[in-house]
């Protein structure tokens, strides 16, 4: 009888193997998020409640950051970024915070004690983190207006205000 359920068995799992496979209809995004990929694609609750998608902001030039209220370079960074936002607020420019906290209350605290004008997107989960397999933070992704990767990594002001400007 043990016999019968093992030849089974390796016959269902010799016919999976040998299954054609399920084509991707995006061969570009496989493996990590590169440079010069189209950005995967992912959506969220913002503090205020709503749900937004990365997809929402096609035709404009898109900085997702990274950070947390915990992290001491994403703190220390936070003036920059707020500068950054405040000279590109008014141009075809979204900015968008994706916090690694982990819970809501630190982040609703600190975004409201600076003034912080941005959309949040707290990833508990850390589904989105992983998707971009983000390293740590702060890390930044910037996309040119059809949504594809034109810079990720730690968030330098003037690369960023360069390939901003080039890209509005």
């Amino acid at each position: 009888m043990k016999i019968k359920i093992l030849m089974i068995l390796a016959i269902v799992i010799a016919l999976i193997s040998c299954s054609e496979e399920t084509p991707i209809e995006n061969q570009e995004n496989l493996g990590p998020p590169e440079i010069g990929k189209t950005a995967p694609d992912f959506s969220g609750n913002t503090l205020d409640g709503n749900k937004i998608s990365l997809k929402d902001y096609r035709g404009k030039v898109v900085f997702v950051e990274f950070w947390a209220t915990w992290c001491g370079p994403c703190v220390a960074k936070m003036p920059e970024m707020i500068e950054l936002y405040n000279d590109y607020k008014n141009e075809d420019f979204v900015f968008l915070g994706v916090s690694l906290d982990y819970s809501e209350g630190p982040l609703r605290s600190y975004v409201s004690e600076n003034d912080i004008e941005w959309e949040q997107i707290l990833d508990i989960s850390r589904s989105i983190s992983n998707l971009y397999e983000i390293p740590g933070t702060p890390h930044g992704i910037l996309l040119d207006k059809e949504g594809k990767i034109i810079y990720k990594g730690y968030p330098r002001n003037y690369e960023l205000r360069l390939l901003i400007d080039k890209s509005i």
